[in-house]
């Protein structure tokens, strides 16, 4: 399954790839222009884990 998606840097506009399951285990991904970091702030950290999980435990119950 790929993982990885793009979001646009909020300093420059370029898109930055990232892997969701990378910014859960706290890693930054930086922009290839500016060289901008993009991170998980610790209170977002919550929201997305819990989204994650349920993600998967959707895709696992139609079979994907």
């Amino acid at each position: 399954m790929n993982t990885t998606s793009t979001i646009a840097c909020p300093a420059c506009g370029n898109p930055i790839p990232f892997d969701i399951y990378g910014l859960l285990a706290g890693r930054k991904f930086c922009c290839s222009r500016c060289s901008a970091a993009l991170g998980l702030s610790s209170e977002s950290y919550g929201i997305v884990s819990s989204t994650m999980q349920k993600f998967e435990a959707l895709k696992a119950r139609v079979g994907r």
